[in-house]
């Protein structure tokens, strides 16, 4: 007759009772392979739950041109028109450097390599072109992983499609060129000063007028350069002065009968 045993510390169990610890034992452990594999799970949610919050593309890569991907967000195909599985794999359909602007390879890899040598944190600014051509600005931040030899092994970060704001950045800097060049050709005197009478910029009629070089009186509190006097030689306190009220109250002020002064000392 088959005999089955159980060695539990010095006891020796057969028949019924080896078989109801065997259960018993297969029972508990499956028991717990359940809890630990719905705790799993639940983790993996809650990390799946956190990424996809986060408004960009989290990626884990390897640390060198071309940045093979070991792990990304499914974000990555509303910034690249590609799938996550595309940029996965031993052998992956494609890889986050080919979508590069070519001349934003070198600079990248530069930055990065500094960082890496450094043990500190990245922040690399580049161009993409998604599946339809279209070019994207990315804002990539992470950081390395390293071996116990103090080697990279990966980087861990996100990444961020700030094209929006680049247009925006673009559209101010052209309307801000717009504006230089109007004010550059108009043959009226025109300056402009801050919140505590500071000029911030003149253009060539106004400097022409008052006889200072380009540039000259940037910077400079205008009521002390060129409104400090009245026409009768006395005296101008600023407190006084109309401009004065216009920058640090925000009040209209025309006048009729004001002089300003040249930097000859001469005024009109």
């Amino acid at each position: 007759m088959l005999l089955s045993i159980l060695l539990t510390g010095f006891t020796l169990w057969s028949g019924e009772r080896a078989r109801w610890a065997l259960k018993q034992a297969r029972d508990d452990w499956e028991h717990v392979a359940e809890e630990r594999t719905a705790a799993l799970r639940e983790s993996e949610e809650q990390f799946r739950s956190m990424v996809g919050n986060i408004p960009g593309v989290v990626y884990r890569c390897l640390p060198h041109h071309p940045w093979t991907m070991l792990s990304i967000s499914d974000d990555v195909e509303v910034l690249t028109g590609y799938p996550a599985s595309d940029f996965l794999g031993a052998d992956p359909k494609r890889s986050f450097g080919d979508a590069m602007h070519p001349d934003d390879i070198e600079p990248i890899a530069r930055n990065t390599a500094e960082a890496l040598e450094n043990h500190g944190s990245y922040t690399n600014e580049y161009r993409i072109h998604d599946a339809d051509g279209e070019l994207h600005w990315c804002l990539a931040r992470g950081r390395a992983i390293y071996d116990e030899q103090d080697q990279p092994l990966f980087l861990d970060g996100a990444i961020f499609d700030v094209t929006e704001t680049k247009r925006a950045e673009q559209a101010l800097a052209e309307a801000e060129e717009r504006g230089r060049l109007l004010l550059e050709s108009a043959g009226e005197g025109i300056f402009g000063v801050d919140a505590q009478g500071r000029v911030t910029f003149m253009n060539p009629a106004a400097e022409g007028m008052l006889g200072f070089e380009h540039g000259e009186l940037i910077g400079s509190k205008v009521h002390a350069a060129i409104h400090h006097t009245r026409s009768d030689g006395s005296d101008y306190p600023v407190e006084q002065c109309p401009m004065y009220e216009a920058y640090t109250h925000g009040e209209r002020a025309d006048v009729q009968d004001e002089v300003l002064w040249r930097k000859d000392g001469t005024h009109f």
